[in-house]
Parts: C-alpha cells; structure tokens; sequence
C-alpha cells in the first residue's frame, strides 16, 4: 500500500466518523424527545394497566354478567410487532422479532395462538419473506420520528383497536446500554404478559362505581389506545438507545482504523524519507570516487 492510497483512507474514514457523529447527535435528540415522554409516564400507566386487569378479573368473576354487558368485537386476538423501516438501530430489533417468531411461528417454541398477525416496519416485513411459516399478516410502515409515529400509530390501532386481544412485542429502555424486548397484553382477558412490576393479580376485592361494565367500557374507549402508544412510545426508545450504543461501538472502530492507518503512513513516510536518504548518501559516494 501506498503512502497516497493510506493518506486517501484515512481521509475516507474522517468523512465516516463525521456522519457518524451526525448519526449519534440526532438520535441523541430524539431519544431525548421520546425519553422525557416515556419515563415520566411509564409509572402511571403500568399502576393505570393493573387497574384495568383488576377489573378484567372482577368482570370475569362475576356471576351476573351477561354477553351483552361485552363489547361486540369481530376477531379475537392480533399479535403485532413493533421493528423498524430503517437500519442502525443495533441489535435490539431483530430481539424483538426473534420473540414474535418465537412465540406465533416457530412450532416448537411457540405459546401463543394469535388469530391474526401484524408486522409494523420494513425490516420486520423482509425478515417475514424469509420465514419458514408463511402465513398471512397485516403489514405497516413504522417511520423514525415521533411525528410521524404519531399519525402512523393511529392507523395501526384503527386496525388492532377491532381485536379484543392485542398482543404487543416491542422493546424496552432500561438505561443506555440496556434495551429488552418484551411483550405488552392489551386484552379484556384477566391476565398481562412482563409489562407491570405487579403483573400477579391481587386478592383485594373493590368496589367500581357506578358500574363495573361501565368502568370496562371507558378502559375499552378511552385506555386501549393510550396503552397502545405507550408501548410504541417504549419501542421508539429502546430503538434510540440501541442506535446509540451501535453508533458508540462504531465511532470506536473507526478509531481504531484511523490510529491504525495514522501510523500505517508515518511508517511509509519514515521508510520512503530513509530510502531517500541512502540514495543521496549513495550518489555522494559515487560522486567521489
């Protein structure tokens, strides 16, 4: 390799750091966005789901409740999974793929009997083409920003909002190096998958007023949908973090490569300066003889 083909790489790598640090500085700002959001009302709607479950559980265990007192829904059960249309998000949505997959198409592993599938994002629908089950699914785009999320998250709930079961995989942020996938239960069934710290129903016995099916039908209007988002929310945030880390390790690499390649050319310029050297050193030998 040349002194000019090393000095031509590490201009190529500099132009790469510096997107990279594009990259990192506007998901920075978004998990920023997304995170102030996120957190400061991921407490109150896991308190505001265990309501709604205990609820569930009352309404199932009581013994006067008609079929007509249940909301008329056409389909039972939706499971969705939140990916992405865009890459450079880590290795986070592929984690929360490879869950779904787990749990509604692989025959050996899998535990849940969804009716219908939902894929939302580009990669989760090329990740779908090469699946051995090829079952039908509902497909939706899955934008970055959270304007774009927001208009996106009403279509895709005006098509789930018809399930009385809504299944969500989806990522969580735990903190910047820590994102999980996980599964949120949206359901009029008395029970939730990992997504409240109090997920176990309680013994206490309570007292809904002025109805229990009343209290049942404003969760069903009114709540369905702010749990929905929530969780798309948690994705969104998982995903910033994730590319944060992804970014990290790949401002690191770059790094290294151009200490590397820093020190390819300085060796290549010390050996062509030497070589200079002796051939002068050499033509003045001659020269005297």
């Amino acid at each position: 390799m040349t002194y000019k083909e090393v000095v031509q790489q590490i201009s190529d790598l500099n132009t790469i750091q510096g997107l990279v640090n594009i990259y990192q500085q506007v998901a920075a700002m978004r998990m920023r966005k997304i995170k102030s959001n996120v957190t400061r009302t991921r407490e109150f709607y896991t308190e505001l789901l265990d309501v709604y479950i205990q609820a569930q559980k009352a309404y199932v265990e009581n013994p006067a409740r008609t079929a007509s007192s249940t909301p008329q829904q056409k389909k039972d059960r939706l499971a969705l999974v939140m990916t992405a249309n865009t890459g450079l998000y880590g290795s986070i949505v592929k984690e929360v793929f490879d869950l779904f997959v787990k749990e509604n198409l692989n025959p050996a592993t899998k535990t849940n009997q969804a009716s219908d599938l939902a894929v939302a994002g580009r990669l989760g629908k090329s990740w779908m083409a090469i699946q051995g089950d090829k079952r039908d699914y509902k497909y939706f785009d899955l934008g970055d920003g959270a304007t774009n999320l927001a208009y996106q998250l009403k279509e895709i709930f005006s098509y789930a909002g018809q399930y009385r079961n809504i299944l969500v995989y989806h990522g969580v942020f735990k903190s910047i190096t820590e994102q999980v996938p996980t599964v949120t239960t949206i359901s009029r069934e008395a029970k939730v998958a990992n997504t409240s710290k109090n997920s176990a129903l309680k013994d206490e016995t309570y007292i809904f007023e002025p109805t229990l099916d009343l209290v049942l039908e404003t969760f069903e209007e009114q709540f369905r949908h702010t749990f929905f988002d929530q969780s798309a929310y948690e994705s969104a945030l998982a995903k910033f973090g994730s590319r944060m880390v992804s970014l990290d390790s790949a401002v690191q690499n770059i790094t290294k490569e151009l200490t590397k390649n820093t020190l390819t050319s300085m060796k290549i310029k010390h050996r062509e300066l030497n070589k200079k050297q002796i051939n002068n050193l050499l033509g003045v030998s001659q020269w005297k003889k």
